[in-house]
């Protein structure tokens, strides 16, 4: 029985340490920065009734860190993108594109998502002539690539 017991603790503890190993969380911002390469900008926390001041805090950190990012001041086009739905890409976008305009920089916004555009509404502009008119309007007086 006592074989047993021990057998079965150092089965257990054997599988917590196999587990862990397999885990690969990204923690911390120095996760970000070791294992995946990639230079961290900012962390922008959840919007809420009390991180009203710390928000706009990290957009602006944001900015700084696009400014600094960039090789030359060619370098004008920022893309936010995501893995999946809901991650904050809209809301992102349209707040750093009010931090860079309130520096005093010309900021265009495309929204580039065809199936559910979201920064018309938060911007409160019309949905008249998007990006797929364009296109459109491109094509039939161009003709199709082939």
């Amino acid at each position: 029985m006592v074989v047993g017991v021990l057998l079965g603790l150092l089965l257990g503890v054997g599988t917590v340490f196999f587990i862990d190993y397999l885990d690969n969380t990204i923690r911390s911002t120095d996760d970000i920065e070791r294992y995946l390469k990639l230079t961290l900008l900012a962390i922008v926390p959840k919007e809420g009734p009390d991180t009203e001041g710390a928000v706009r805090e990290a957009y602006q950190t944001l900015r700084t860190g696009l400014l600094f990012s960039r090789k030359n001041r060619a370098q004008n086009v920022v893309l936010f993108t995501s893995a999946g739905p809901q991650e904050g890409k809209s809301c992102t976008t349209i707040n750093v594109a009010r931090t860079v305009a309130s520096a005093g920089e010309k900021v265009v916004v495309l929204d580039c998502d065809l199936r559910r555009p979201t920064v018309h509404q938060r911007l409160n502009l019309d949905r008249d002539r998007g990006l797929t008119n364009y296109i459109l309007q491109a094509t039939a007086t161009t003709g199709p690539a082939m």
